[in-house]
């Protein structure tokens, strides 16, 4: 190669972000370390603009798209300095990545929350992810 062309090469491929991979799975475990980073931004990247989450039995959790995921987000990181979610089982179907969640570092909360989260993951993006926590049965 000639080495004009060589420069360039090696500068875009610096400059490229790291290709991240669109399996549900990884996608999902993306997310979650995001989260636990309190990176709502890396964490808000893994959402489709048009995310809907909800809550089970159904109930809609008012976040308009990203961008209310974000704010949602933002402000739970900022008010829970400690937060942090494991997952403590998987199951995998497809689209579809089911995690059974301990959530910690809740402010005013001494035990952890457990709660059951199914992500729809398409093209890459999570698209849709209803909630279920056995503390409000």
């Amino acid at each position: 190669m000639r080495p004009s062309l060589l420069l360039l090469v090696s500068a875009l491929l610096v400059a490229a972000p790291p290709r991240r991979s669109t399996s549900p799975e990884a996608v999902v475990q993306e997310q979650l370390e995001a989260y636990n980073a309190h990176d709502v931004e890396a964490f808000a990247a893994t959402y489709a603009e048009d995310v809907e989450l909800s809550a089970l039995p159904v109930a809609s959790l008012e976040t308009p798209g990203r961008a209310g995921l974000k704010t949602r987000y933002a402000k739970l990181f900022r008010d829970n300095p400690d937060l942090h979610a494991s997952a403590k089982d998987q199951i995998l179907s497809g689209p579809y990545v089911i995690h059974r969640e301990k959530v910690t570092g809740l402010a005013g909360r001494k035990e952890a929350l457990e709660v059951v989260v199914v992500y729809l993951v398409k093209d890459g993006l999570i698209r849709k992810v209803w909630f279920l926590r056995g503390d409000q049965a």
